[in-house]
Parts: structure tokens; sequence; C-alpha cells
């Protein structure tokens, strides 16, 4: 087993600083990103990409409502970029109930849908 070595300004403080900063702030990115996404996958993906923001920057926070709305803010922008990437129009949620229907319907037909996108779908609904 490899020990962490314990040197003043390490890493296992600085894992230690991550921690508590995922504790405090990490219930309130995951619901932000939830409610904007509108999806669990999204929000996974979003909150993972703030906190990489945050390794990635280290910003120093002068006091918790500081640190709380620089995470309100990065969480907003990754969510709106994450929005407006060609990947995300292009792809559509698979928990609609028109999707299943779609799919039950192209299985009676024997038909097979390889991948949802917006346009496929489009498409099936103007040819049905």
């Amino acid at each position: 087993m490899i020990e962490i070595p314990k040197i003043k300004g390490g890493i296992e403080k600085d894992n230690m600083e991550f921690n508590e900063v995922v504790k405090k702030y990490g219930d309130m990115i995951y619901k932000l990103a939830f409610v904007y996404m509108k999806n669990e996958y999204d929000a996974d993906d979003i909150y993972q990409e703030v906190f990489i923001r945050y390794l990635k920057y280290k910003p120093e926070f002068e006091n918790y409502e500081h640190g709380k709305s620089w995470f309100i803010i990065v969480t907003i922008n990754v969510c709106k970029s994450a929005k407006t990437s060609s990947w995300s129009r292009h792809n559509v949620s698979a928990e609609g109930s028109q999707i299943e229907q779609m799919l039950e319907q192209s299985s009676k037909q024997k038909k097979k849908i390889c991948i949802l996108t917006r346009s496929t779908i489009k498409e099936y609904l103007i040819m049905n």
C-alpha cells in the first residue's frame, strides 16, 4: 500500500480541501444542474465538469457566499454550453413516452431504429 506523504500543503491537504468543497457545494450544484438539464445523466456530467473547472482554476473564496456565487455562475455557464453544443442539439432524451411508443411501433413493423436524433424522430413522425 502506498502512503501519501503528510507534507504541509501536499496532496493530502489538497484532497481534504477538495472534499470539504464538495460537501459544501455539491448538492447545490447537482440540484441546479438537474433543474436546468432536466435529466440525471446530463446533471452528472455538469456536476463533474464544474468540479473539473474548480480544480483547474483553484479559485480562492473570501467566504461561503462568495464560493456559492462562483459555483452557481459556473454551473449555469456549463449548462448553457451543454445545451447549445452541437451534440446536444442532435440528441433527445430517451425517457419520453413518445419515444417508447415509436420503438414499440417500429418493432411491430420490424424496423430498426439505432440512433434516435431529433431529425430521425421528425422524419418518423412525418412518415406515420
